[in-house]
């Protein structure tokens, strides 16, 4: 993973393959002290991460943009059926944390009318208690 200012007007993000996979390199547990000063920190994420992992990350972070790929099937990536990986996000929408879904499109995996309802209705149960939800955005 990486470190990287985005811009010059004080923001941070982390992105690359995720983060939490690997103890924190030096230029993350950098990225983590940016908050006290004042930077606006975010990170890139599918959520896919035992929650003990991904909980060390979240007091560092304002802002969560959470690729949300599909709601029933496991992807060829990870083997994994992804309402698991929803499950971070769902403590993260406790938590109060600020999250910006994004959907990538894939043809054949999650561009079907059922697919997209599925992950909108968890997104409008989610919004109706209290979820911070930054936006929601359909990636071509």
């Amino acid at each position: 993973s990486c470190c990287t200012p985005t811009n010059p007007s004080g923001a941070s993000g982390l992105s690359g393959a995720w983060p939490g996979c690997a103890p924190a390199s030096g230029l993350e547990a950098q990225h983590f002290r940016l908050p006290r000063a004042g930077v606006h920190t975010a990170l890139e994420t599918c959520g896919l991460a035992d929650w003990e992992t991904f909980r060390e990350l979240v007091p560092h972070l304002d802002l969560f943009l959470y690729d949300i790929k599909h709601m029933d099937r496991p992807t060829e990536a990870h083997g994994r059926v992804q309402p698991a990986d929803l499950d971070n996000l769902r403590v993260l929408f406790r938590m109060g944390k600020k999250v910006l879904i994004r959907m990538p499109l894939l043809p054949g995996l999650n561009d079907d009318p059922a697919g997209l309802e599925a992950a909108f209705a968890i997104l409008r149960e989610e919004a109706a208690q209290g979820a911070d939800i930054a936006g929601a955005e359909l990636l071509p």
